[in-house]
């Protein structure tokens, strides 16, 4: 049974298993050689604006979802961001990612957010996944320009 906790950036760093699934989702994401700047996450969830969430399944991780609570300046309401989300693909099928979703969703709420945004490669599973979710929306399209 997936259990789906709070937790700490640093308890997502330093599990053994992370490093294993950063790159999974680095590859399922197509970001080339991902090195998580694990102070910069540090900094944001010390001042309040990163939340995590693990998602374990007898004590050991299967995934997380990273969240960022902001005040958009341009019409001064609270937005939640998924940064990251993952979920170990032997635990999909059991819901660790739908639930992870819920929490971060929860969670948004919880924070007076007006909405959490998603961002999913296009042709991804994700974009799949969030295009059938119940109460998402595609709102906006993403352009990326790499340098």
């Amino acid at each position: 049974m997936v259990y789906i906790r709070r937790c700490s950036i640093n308890e997502i760093r330093y599990d053994v298993r992370a490093e294993r699934m950063i790159a999974a989702y680095a590859a399922e994401c197509s970001i080339p050689d991902a090195q998580p700047q694990w102070d910069a996450y540090k900094a944001m969830e010390d001042s309040g604006v990163l939340v995590c969430f693990a998602a374990d399944v007898d004590y050991n991780l299967v995934g997380f979802v990273s969240v960022i609570v902001a005040r958009m300046p341009h019409h001064g309401k609270l937005v939640a961001t998924v940064e990251s989300i993952y979920a170990s693909p032997e635990y999909r099928e059991e819901g660790a990612g739908n639930q992870l979703m819920a929490a971060a969703e929860k969670f948004a709420r919880g924070q007076g957010c007006v909405c959490l945004t998603y961002t999913a490669r296009v042709g991804s599973r994700l974009e799949t996944i969030l295009a059938l979710r119940a109460g998402c929306e595609r709102s906006h399209e993403m352009f990326t320009k790499w340098f």
